[in-house]
């Protein structure tokens, strides 16, 4: 769960 949410953080933050 954690690591998930961590990738699509790291995604988030390469697109905003």
């Amino acid at each position: 769960d954690m690591k998930a949410k961590n990738n699509v953080q790291r995604i988030y933050n390469k697109f905003f």
